[in-house]
């Protein structure tokens, strides 16, 4: 199971989105509430326009002068949820340089006090060792007490932590925050959950939740799905809606759907054949350095068949 988990998630990498759940400023006054909420609002739409233009980070909040100075205040007074607002500025650079030091500073006050968004941004912060010095047990140990509140994402990331070999960790716990997060609608969580079940011959399970995850647009689980469905494996077998799967994981520059796709339009299966579609697929897989695509690229271009006949580009 670990080996699985492994390589689905060669590295975590820290979340660049506001983690759900922020409560309202605790005892510190309007002011500090009023800033904290501009903030959110703020932040939500960044990333709305960031997740638009495919981009990871939601860019700088846009705060005042005035409103930095109150979540400041708010933040050295003690108030748990200015500091993670404003550990989340210190690593994003929306007051000064990118300071994850800082940024780790805050949210372990915030953490300490029992906030679920600091643990979880702290834990998040040492597994992917942005800035700061690597500890995945000490990420782990924050993201299990986030976990604990409900928080899905940090759920989803301490399973992923310790189901990941050579890590110790606890499996059983691990896979009941895998299935929690992935109940909740975690994408990530549903299809690592489905590749495991794969793993371990529990198709119709594994079929459910990579359905769900490709439902939600995940290219990995489109692909997965649309293997299931052309082989008939723990879903009946529908070569038409397998190719819909891998076409839209295709589309999504996946390049074991671009093959996969390229080899039903030279197959003709589920879909119409079309030689000229499969060596585009080819192709693309091709690119981005598929041997088999390369192969079977190499010999159309070799034989003129579905593409102009090219030997030099063949022999490359």
């Amino acid at each position: 199971m670990k080996q699985v988990l492994t390589a689905l998630c060669p590295a975590l990498l820290l979340l660049r989105c506001w983690p759900e759940g922020f409560t309202t400023t605790r005892g510190f006054g309007n002011e500090v509430s009023r800033a904290a909420g501009n903030l959110r609002r703020r932040q939500v739409q960044l990333s709305a326009e960031a997740e638009a233009e495919g981009s990871t980070t939601g860019g700088d909040p846009g705060l005042t002068e005035e409103e930095v100075k109150i979540l400041l205040q708010g933040a050295a007074m003690g108030d748990a949820e200015s500091q993670v607002l404003i550990g989340r500025m210190a690593l994003e650079g929306n007051i000064a340089e990118p300071d994850p030091e800082q940024a780790a500073e805050w949210f372990l006050k915030a953490a300490e006090q029992g906030d679920k968004d600091g643990q979880f941004n702290l834990g998040m912060l040492l597994i992917s060792g942005n800035g700061v010095p690597q500890d995945m047990q000490e990420g782990s140990m924050w993201l299990e007490k986030a976990a604990e509140q409900g928080v899905h994402e940090a759920q989803y990331f301490y399973a992923a932590t310790n189901l990941q070999d050579g890590f110790d960790g606890d499996s059983d716990k691990a896979m009941k925050y895998m299935r929690s997060a992935a109940e909740n609608g975690i994408a990530d969580a549903q299809y690592a959950l489905g590749m495991i079940l794969l793993q371990t011959q529990d198709l119709e399970w594994a079929a459910h939740w990579l359905n769900q995850a490709a439902q939600k647009g995940d290219s990995r689980a489109q692909y997965q799905i649309a293997r299931m469905f052309l082989y008939g494996a723990g879903l009946e077998q529908d070569e038409a809606t397998a190719a819909q799967w891998a076409s839209a994981a295709a589309n999504s520059g996946l390049q074991d759907a671009q093959y996969l796709m390229g080899t039903m339009l030279l197959s003709g299966q589920g879909v119409e054949q079309n030689m000229a579609w499969a060596a585009h697929w080819f192709e693309q897989a091709a690119l981005q350095g598929h041997v088999d695509a390369q192969y079977n690229l190499g010999l159309m271009l070799e034989s003129g068949d579905g593409v102009p006949e090219d030997k030099e580009k063949a022999a490359y």
